[in-house]
């Protein structure tokens, strides 16, 4: 199934498909999937902050840049960067409720970490 988005209903439309703002928005639309949540609205900005936070404290920023040396520098989603966007819509839907999300994020990083740590004690035992 394709992600469709919608960002007619964003107040400055314009200035959020610009090329600096794009990628931004790009990253939204596809946080949507991550979030759980398809629809930005001024009710569940907030929410959709929250989560967007949460998961880039669990697996790091989603969005970076080259810095001055080519290095990545970081570049932290912002409740502005939301803000802006309130409006978009994509078709991710129904939203999930928070509980729901948190016990799919959790659940998967607890997959995650308990597999690299069987892998790891699988690689110590075959030494």
């Amino acid at each position: 199934m394709s992600l469709n988005w919608d960002l007619t209903k964003c107040k400055d439309l314009d200035s959020i498909e610009t090329d600096k703002e794009w990628v931004i928005t790009e990253a939204l639309i596809w946080l949507t999937m991550g979030t759980g949540i398809g629809d930005v609205s001024q009710k569940n900005a907030a929410e959709f902050y929250a989560r967007i936070h949460l998961l880039e404290a669990i697996d790091g920023a989603w969005l970076g840049f080259r810095g001055e040396d080519g290095e990545r520098v970081d570049r932290p989603i912002t409740p502005k960067d939301v803000e802006k966007r309130i409006g978009m819509s994509t078709n991710v839907f129904p939203m999930e409720t928070r509980n729901k999300w948190l016990n799919r994020i959790g659940k998967r990083v607890l997959d995650q970490s308990s597999n690299q740590y069987v892998l790891g004690v699988k690689a110590e035992n075959d030494e």
